[in-house]
């Protein structure tokens, strides 16, 4: 890491863990702006700036972005928390059970939860009341924005909802344990609004976190709710690594809680080194890659990073290519709701598919095509790598 990263890093340490950050001087305050927006942290970082000596401060114009990013994300919390009540509050006189997820969820744990930003609300209701929740919502002021039988994305005075029937999942076995995540076994209601036992979310944001880096990358502020959990509701890191054993993902699980201690001083007892290449290139994708990886490269370069074994080749961005026209039925069913009530025009939704992303999605497509071909694959390539190592790939 560059020295403005690993100063990234301790000031957002520092705030979860309840420590003034060390103060350090010649800070490129620019790039650490730039690091802070790209992982959407800069109010936390704002925050523990105010903490530092003024000599070792951000000065001048660099001081006011800081601080209208402040003020905007305080601002913004209002305005989600007011419409996230009103969600919450419609569904439940309504009888709709609902379990709510990540980051409504976990910014009432971090040390200021109005600086936990979060980008949309993430619920999961009952298959049964799918068609009722979409009415209801609309009927009270939401807007559609999709919907594909298994989810709903709306909106609500500026705010995004994602609205799923069915549970994310990574592997079979993590379909299997959140089969029905209204279980009492798995999760708590108030009314019927559900909540996940801190034991079971943490499984959820970790699998959560592997399927993003999947998809191309994932940003600190997740290994920042791993450690929140942990540091919040004293969780038994070995009963915990049972869990992830038993779903398959022992190895993933033991490299990002080590990344989490080497980072953020998660103090657990666990003893697992990681090969110190890969976390260089594990640490690189996350960095660099932002919130969600998208730093790290288009569609193009996942899908030739899960088809390399070694080293890139023509073969391999010929396998990624002809990737794209693989598409599963459930996709079509997803996306393509005439194929969902009638599955004998699965064939028409496959070229209607094919159509959507020649006329519809074209140039971006391009792009990734581009990508495949590319004789720049390094992203690629470390992609590939961490993959393999976390055995997800």
């Amino acid at each position: 890491m560059t020295k403005e990263q690993e100063y990234f890093i301790e000031l957002l340490s520092s705030h979860i863990n309840g420590y003034i950050p060390k103060a350090q001087e010649n800070i490129d305050w620019k790039m650490i702006f730039d690091l802070s927006n790209k992982h959407n942290v800069t109010a936390i970082v704002a925050t523990q700036i105010k903490l530092l000596p003024e000599n070792c401060r951000v000065q001048g114009k660099g001081k006011s972005y800081f601080n209208q990013f402040l003020g905007k994300t305080l601002q913004s919390y209002d305005e989600k928390v007011d419409a996230y009540n009103f969600f919450v509050k419609t569904l439940s006189q309504n009888g709709i059970k609902h379990l709510i997820v990540k980051g409504a969820v976990l910014r009432d744990i971090y040390p200021v939860k109005e600086l936990r930003t979060s980008g949309d609300t993430d619920a999961v209701i009952s298959k049964q009341d799918y068609e009722k929740c979409k009415e209801l919502l609309l009927s009270n002021g939401f807007t559609l924005s999709q919907d594909t039988g298994e989810e709903l994305d709306m909106y609500y005075n500026g705010q995004y909802f994602e609205i799923s029937n069915t549970f994310e999942y990574i592997n079979e076995e993590t379909k299997r344990f959140f089969e029905n995540p209204f279980d009492e076994k798995l999760s708590y209601c108030e009314g019927y609004t559900y909540y996940l036992y801190p034991m079971y979310h943490l499984v959820y944001v970790l699998y959560h976190i592997l399927k993003h880096i999947k998809n191309g990358g994932a940003g600190v502020r997740m290994l920042l709710d791993i450690c929140v959990l942990f540091n919040k509701y004293n969780i038994d890191a070995n009963e915990f690594l049972t869990i992830m054993t038993s779903l398959n993902l022992e190895k993933s699980t033991k490299t990002i809680l080590s990344l989490c201690k080497k980072l953020f001083k998660l103090d657990i007892p666990l003893d697992y080194k990681i090969d110190e290449d890969i976390e260089n290139k594990l640490l690189d994708t996350i960095i660099s890659g932002g919130v969600f990886g998208f730093s790290n490269g288009n569609l193009g370069v996942v899908r030739l990073a899960s088809k390399l074994s070694e080293k890139p080749s023509r073969l391999s961005s010929i396998k990624a290519f002809f990737g794209m026209f693989i598409i599963s039925k459930d996709y079509l069913m997803k996306f393509y709701p005439y194929a969902r009530r009638h599955k004998i025009l699965l064939p028409i939704a496959y070229f209607n598919r094919l159509f959507d992303a020649v006329f519809k999605r074209g140039k971006r497509n391009i792009k990734n095509i581009q990508s495949m071909f590319s004789n720049e694959n390094d992203n690629a390539i470390r992609l590939s790598e961490v993959l393999n190592e976390l055995e997800i790939n």
